[in-house]
């Protein structure tokens, strides 16, 4: 994600960095998606992270990636989830659970949370993202 900061207001800057320095910090956290680096390029903040995305077949032996988990929850009500990666989908739920757990540890609370914010990671994870 890169926020082009000089088309911005002073506020709005403002908040862009803050959810960069957010996104460093509670990175680190488990189930929390990770930021690399949140350098500013060219008058813009960008928040470098690992890119999403587990790839599996289906059923039907369709190559499909799963970026979010919504993505997971629209296969699973299409009955498109093999039964192995049924498995794989509730420890994506599980693992997206002990992230809010995580947050509200260090006495957060994510004021976005919606299935678009929480990431799969290639190995078949779920971590929440969007900490802004």
């Amino acid at each position: 994600e890169t926020i082009d900061t000089e088309s911005e207001g002073v506020d709005t800057l403002k908040g862009y960095q803050e959810e960069a320095e957010n996104c460093l910090r509670y990175g680190k956290l488990p189930f929390i998606w990770p930021t690399l680096e949140t350098p500013k390029v060219d008058g813009n903040i960008a928040i470098i992270q690992p890119t999403a995305g587990y790839q599996f077949q289906t059923v039907e032996e369709k190559k499909v990636t799963a970026v979010t988990l919504a993505d997971m929850g629209i296969l699973a009500e299409k009955k498109q989830l093999t039964a192995a990666n049924q498995v794989v989908y509730l420890k994506m739920i599980e693992e997206f659970l002990m992230g809010i757990e995580s947050l509200h540890k260090e006495k957060l609370i994510h004021r976005d949370l919606k299935p678009a914010n929480i990431l799969c990671s290639k190995e078949g994870g779920a971590s929440i993202s969007d900490l802004g």
